[in-house]
């Protein structure tokens, strides 16, 4: 069970400004100076692995232990989104080399590049197909395990933000700048979701009630939507919290990190929200559930990956 003072709040009534649970967690340095963590997965070893923007690799990190490594030489990625395929490789976009990684465990490096310039590749997402799909400034890319690219072209205007596969065979994608939610079958059917006014939807997942929860980064809300369209909104108590990361924790929840307050938040699945307060310049970003039954996340600000332990480690 997690260690904490429960503070929760209902979809309607919301706490007061800056009133946080407490939970034990644990920080864990970068051997590498301003490395820059930032997205974070789950390897098929078990191990953790993430994007060392500043570094230009991408980090390991052993939960048992917590023994750091390095894919690859500093300096050698330009790594942005990072996804596992189904191949068993970590799949990364390279923003400004306009290109996506695919790099094995054992560090071995390909690079495929997009054929359109300055696309500026951001995340990516294994599919529903076997493929990899992945976000450009205004289109959606897919990517086979062999390396062949298509682009597909989006309805004018569009700004894919964020990218996850459905419950329903298709792919769903955030569009920050219209405030809007879309679906995109493999074929490339189109469907177009309108979300309450004000919206700027940022990361995506599938919950475990097999709905779409996003982060409303512009509304400072966390956003519900079913496959048909349905959509609700639970509002976070910590004002300009800077929502910036999400996943589905290990308990069922909705667990997500706000960078601006430094805190990781909670939220079930009935509306309940719990923040969990963190040392000031943590500025933590990328969060998963971890393979020991814990949340662990980057912290940018002070060059760390941190855990919030929900569970006592079995070793």
């Amino acid at each position: 069970a997690v260690v904490f003072r429960q503070v929760g709040i209902g979809p309607i009534k919301l706490l007061p400004v800056g009133t946080v649970a407490h939970a034990h967690f644990a920080q864990h340095d970068l051997p590498t100076p301003q490395a820059g963590p930032d997205h974070i997965v789950v390897g098929p070893d078990g191990a953790l692995y993430f994007t060392e923007q500043g570094a230009g690799t991408i980090g390991r990190l052993v939960i048992a232990g917590a023994t750091f490594t390095q894919l690859g030489p500093q300096g050698s990625l330009d790594a942005g989104g990072l996804a596992v395929g189904p191949d068993g490789a970590l799949w990364l976009t390279e923003p400004h080399a306009n290109k996506i990684g695919r790099i094995t465990l054992e560090g071995v490096l390909s690079e495929y590049p997009i054929p359109t310039i300055d696309t500026v590749p951001g995340e990516i997402t294994a599919g529903p197909d076997g493929a990899l799909w992945f976000t450009e400034t205004v289109n959606i890319g897919r990517i086979t395990t062999s390396g062949t690219i298509t682009e597909l072209p989006m309805s004018t205007g569009t700004s894919p933000t964020d990218i996850v596969a459905g419950p329903d065979g298709a792919l769903y994608f955030t569009d920050y700048s219209r405030g809007l939610i879309e679906r995109l079958t493999p074929d490339g059917s189109l469907t177009i979701f309108a979300l309450p006014s004000g919206a700027h939807p940022g990361a995506i997942v599938v919950g475990p009630d097999h709905a779409l929860w996003w982060l409303d980064v512009g509304q400072n809300e966390i956003g519900r939507m079913t496959t048909g369209g349905a959509v609700r909104e639970f509002s976070i108590p910590t004002g300009s919290s800077g929502l910036t990361g999400l996943c589905v924790g290990p308990d069922g929840n909705l667990w997500f990190t706000e960078l601006d307050s430094d805190q990781i938040g909670r939220l079930t699945l009935d509306g309940l929200v719990t923040e969990f307060a963190l040392p000031n310049g943590s500025n933590p970003d990328g969060i998963v559930a971890g393979p020991d039954g814990n949340i662990w996340f980057t912290e940018p600000g002070s060059n760390q990956v941190g855990e919030l332990i929900l569970r006592p480690h079995a070793y």
